[in-house]
Formats: C-alpha cells, structure tokens, sequence
C-alpha cells in the first residue's frame, strides 16, 4: 500500500519481522498488551489486495473462523484453553479444510465474493506459511489473524475491504464444512429478488433448509431450517454479520427467506467434532453427488446394506424430530 510520498509503507509488527512469504497477502490484529481485550483495529500488509470490482450489486463476504478463539470476558487466568493452536489439531483440521471446506468453495459457479478466514495470531508459523500458500493459488482467500474473535473484529475487516454502496452479504461456513456449487449464486439470486420487499437497515436472513451430513463416506439428507450455513443480507451500515447470532435463534434477530431445494451445504462428521452428530435419512445417491468430490476415496457400500439403512436411518430420524 503505497504512502503520499508514493514509497510503499513500511508496516512494524509488535515482535521480529514476520516472514514475507505469508505476511505480505494477511490481515492482522495485535495481541492484546498486558491482559487487555484485542485491539479491533486491523492492517493490512503490502500485497492484500481485494477481488476486482464487477458489475455486481453485490459485497458478498463467505465467513470462517478456523481456529481463533471466541472472545470471553474473563479475566486472563481463567480463560479457556487454546486448543486450535495444538500442532496434531492443526495437521488434521487443514487436511480437511483443504479437501473438503475448500475445494467446495473453489467450485462455486459464482465467483463474486471474498473468503475471510479467521486465524489465531498465535497460529505456528509453519501452519501460517500453509495458508499463505493456499492464497496465492487461491485469490478469494484472505486470512485474517486476531487473538480474540468477535462480530466487531469480522465488521472491521469487513468495512476496510467493501465498496461504498453496495449491499453486504455474509455468509457462514465452518472450516470443515463443504458448499454446493451453487450457493453463492443462488444466495445472492435470491437476495436480489427478495430485497425490494426487505428493510436493509434491519437486515434479512437467507437460509437452505436441505441439507446432508457424511461421516466416512456415507451421507445422509436432512432438514435442518436454522443451520450454520445461513447468509446475511444488509445495508453496509448495518452492525450486523451472520456471525453475530447464534444460527439456532435467527429468527428473533431479523425475517428468515427459506428457500426449499436440493442439499445445498454439507457438515462432515468426524473424530474431532465437538458438537454436531449424525443426523437425517441415508442418502444412496450422495456418493455421486455435487459434495463427493474430495469427500470420498472410491468407498462405496453394498445396495443390500444402503436399503436396510434407508430405512434404519428413517425409523430415527422420524423417532428424534
């Protein structure tokens, strides 16, 4: 980023110089001086630059954290443990976030929007490296590295890369999680549709209730109407993101649109899940689906044991609704 003397910027960094190779296409926060809270303002060093501007309407910004921690207003000694900086939890948790989260996104037929991945400052440099690689193959892809997340951190980041009167979009994707193809474009179809009707400054949920769940090759078709992979639509002076509310409770924030179609987000259930469990009715087709590629590794089951489960998996899924 150049300066007024047309040399570029000189950025200083709270401890040694950070390596060029990564930190040149990264969004930083400071670590927070004695104690305090994260400082919200955040920089951007030489080379982070922004997708071309097109014709579309549209600041569309897809939402991850990977491994920051969630902001706790607790005193330091009682905060909770920093698990996603663990070497083991950070070799598992890339090989899924680049061959399932992703490749996912790099499929998307509608390429306007930005990819904000939220990192831990105190992220090993080795892992950092990792993603820098993956931003010079992919140009959607910016992370952003802060040492406590919240919506004031993802809005700051936000605001410092959105064109001047465009309609924000946000939408929300777990690290480990896969997109159809076509969500994006069929985020922003029905945002466009449905904004004339809609009160930006308050803002209006997008939400695909159909989804599926794999867990070892096997997927499963759920419904699943307040899930984590809705979108925000707003002005860009509302102070809002998707990840300002919890996704369960949407519907006491802002109006939700549903729109009813094939799967269109897939969560992948695994030894390192915290909280999401297999849910839903065996899909027999899933294998050759939008979301196998990556996914898969030529594991197919037998077509006795996918009807017995069909109808195994029914018999739950209707007995835990």
């Amino acid at each position: 980023m150049p300066s007024a003397a047309g040399r570029p910027r000189q950025w200083r960094f709270p401890s040694a110089p950070l390596p060029p190779s990564w930190a040149a296409r990264c969004s930083f926060g400071f670590l927070p001086a004695g104690g305090e809270g994260p400082k919200t303002r955040l920089f951007t060093a030489i080379g982070a630059g922004t997708m071309p501007s097109t014709m579309n309407t549209f600041e569309h910004f897809i939402l991850t954290r990977f491994n920051v921690p969630l902001k706790f207003d607790l005193p330091p000694g009682e905060q909770p443990k920093r698990m996603g900086i663990d070497e083991g939890w950070l070799v598992r948790r890339f090989e899924l976030f680049e061959r399932v989260c992703l490749a996912s996104v790099d499929r998307q037929t509608e390429g306007a929007f930005q990819w904000l991945v939220f990192m831990d400052w105190a992220t090993p440099v080795a892992f950092k490296e990792k993603m820098a690689a993956l931003t010079v193959r992919h140009e959607f892809l910016r992370p952003v590295y802060c040492s406590q997340f919240d919506d004031e951190v993802c809005l700051a980041e936000i605001r410092r890369r959105e064109e001047p009167g465009k309609v924000r979009i946000t939408t929300r994707l777990d690290n480990d999680d896969a997109l159809h193809p076509r969500l994006v474009e069929k985020v922003q179809e029905l945002a466009r549709a449905r904004m004339p009707a809609m009160d930006l400054k308050k803002g209006f949920f997008i939400s695909f209730p159909i989804g599926c769940a794999e867990r070892k090759g096997d997927f499963y078709v759920q419904r699943y109407r307040f899930n984590p992979f809705t979108s925000f639509v707003s002005d860009p002076e509302c102070g809002k993101t998707v990840l300002g509310s919890d996704h369960r409770y949407i519907a006491e924030v802002a109006p939700v649109v549903f729109k009813y179609a094939r799967p269109m987000w897939c969560q992948v259930i695994h030894d390192d899940n915290v909280a999401n469990q297999l849910r839903g009715v065996y899909w027999p087709w899933g294998g050759r689906s939008e979301f196998a590629p990556g996914i898969l590794h030529g594991f197919r089951r037998g077509p006795l044991w996918q009807c017995a489960e069909v109808a195994r998996s029914a018999w739950r899924y209707l007995l835990h609704r």
